[in-house]
């Protein structure tokens, strides 16, 4: 059986938006790395210290497109 995704990183600009999806996905037992800005999300990347399974981006972040975020992870 394949292993379900536990690491989520969630990227999102709304501070509110962010804490209550983080709270939601954590009491159904995963664990969450934030991020606020897409350049926060590729600096958590690039960190060997945050492998995620799952990237939960916004698509329309204050500072970059969740492409632009995507691209930057590439390469």
């Amino acid at each position: 059986m394949a292993r379900l995704p536990r690491r989520v990183l969630l990227v999102e600009d709304d501070d509110a938006l962010r804490n209550l999806v983080a709270l939601v996905l954590e009491e159904e037992g995963y664990s969450v790395i934030s991020a606020s800005s897409g350049t926060d999300a590729i600096t958590q990347l690039a960190t060997n210290a945050c492998a995620p399974d799952v990237i939960l981006l916004d698509y329309d972040l204050v500072d970059m497109t969740a492409r632009e975020v995507r691209a930057a992870q590439l390469g």
